[in-house]
C-alpha cells in the first residue's frame, strides 16, 4: 500500500486546519533558521486556512470530504463570482482571498447552488479593514511565496523585512480565520 493511502485520509475542513497549524510551526523553525523553507510552509498554512475558510462559509460541515471536484466547482463558482482564475490552480492564495471577499459581498447567488448541497451564505461584506488586510497580506504573500529555490538558505536574498513580510502576512490572514471573519 502505498505511503500517501496509509497517512492521507480524505481532505476536510479539519485536516485543512490541523496541517495548517503543522505547516505553520514548522514555518516558524525554518524562518528562524534563515531557510526558504519557511516560507514555503507558512504559504501552504494560508493555502489550506483560505480553503477551509471557503468551504466553512459555502456551509461543509467540518468533516465533509472535499475532493477534487470540489474544488473544481470552488474554482468555477469563484469565477462566477467575478474573480479571474489566476495560474498556480488551486494554489493561488489570491485566488481564493477574493473569492472569500467576493463570497461575502454577494452571498452564494442561487445559480451556484443548483444541483449543490450548499448552505445559504447571506450577502454580508467583510469591513472595509479586514478586506483590505485579506487582500494585501495575500498578494504579498503570494509574492514572496514565488522565490527560485525553496529549499536553500534566503541568505543574502531577503532581508530582515522581508521575513517579517511573510509572518505578517499569514500571521494576519490565520487570525481573520481564527476569529470567524474570513
Amino acid at each position: 500500500m502505498a505511503l500517501r493511502t496509509q497517512i492521507a485520509p480524505d481532505d476536510c475542513i479539519e485536516q485543512y486546519e490541523k496541517a495548517a497549524g503543522e505547516h505553520r510551526e514548522i514555518g516558524f523553525e525554518m524562518l528562524a533558521l534563515g531557510s526558504a523553507l519557511g516560507v514555503e510552509m507558512l504559504a501552504l498554512s494560508v493555502e489550506m486556512v483560505l480553503k477551509a475558510a471557503y468551504f466553512r462559509l459555502i456551509g461543509y460541515a467540518p468533516t465533509r470530504r472535499i475532493g477534487t471536484t470540489d474544488l473544481r466547482d470552488a474554482a468555477t463558482d469563484i469565477q462566477i463570482l467575478g474573480v479571474s482564475h489566476l495560474a498556480q490552480g488551486f494554489h493561488n492564495l489570491e485566488f481564493w482571498a477574493e473569492g472569500l471577499i467576493s463570497l461575502h459581498k454577494a452571498g452564494l447567488p442561487g445559480r451556484l447552488r443548483q444541483g449543490r448541497s450548499y448552505a445559504a451564505v447571506p450577502a454580508q461584506p467583510l469591513p472595509a479593514v479586514e478586506e483590505n488586510n485579506l487582500r494585501h497580506c495575500a498578494a504579498r504573500l503570494m509574492t514572496n511565496w514565488a522565490i527560485g529555490d525553496r529549499y536553500k538558505s534566503l541568505e543574502p536574498y531577503a532581508n530582515k523585512q522581508d521575513l517579517t513580510d511573510v509572518f505578517d502576512d499569514a500571521m494576519t490572514i490565520i487570525y481573520l480565520y481564527d476569529q470567524g471573519s474570513i
